[in-house]
């Protein structure tokens, strides 16, 4: 689940960051799919009352369909980009800051 991992680091904003932008882009992306779903049947029934005027309706169906894809694709990315930035906190990355001396060091070493 988006955010536990980094909620498990003590980056609790991250984690709240995390995980609402997972769930807004999971609520986002089944009520597009009933989106394309109702415009599909609606150029369906269309279809079988006159099938020579549908071409706007197949548009909107095409259009809403593509930009749900979009939406399903940018989800995983960001739920790919989640895990590994979860891993490389746990298990990589180290920061450094030094207020006194006004210095801020990131490097990478292995904690296991």
């Amino acid at each position: 689940m988006p955010g536990l991992g980094q909620g498990f680091n003590g980056k609790f904003i991250k984690a709240v960051l995390f995980f609402s932008l997972a769930g807004a882009g999971t609520y986002y992306s089944f009520s597009g799919y009933e989106g394309v779903q109702s415009a599909y049947d609606e150029y369906l029934a269309a279809f079988e009352k006159a099938p020579a005027d549908v071409e706007a309706l197949y548009d909107k169906y095409e259009e809403m369909y593509y930009l749900n894809q979009y939406l399903i694709t940018a989800l995983v990315v960001f739920w790919v980009y989640n895990t590994l930035d979860a891993f490389f906190d746990a298990h990589f990355l180290n920061l450094d800051m030094d207020l006194k001396q006004k210095r801020f060091d990131i490097f990478l070493e292995t904690r296991f």
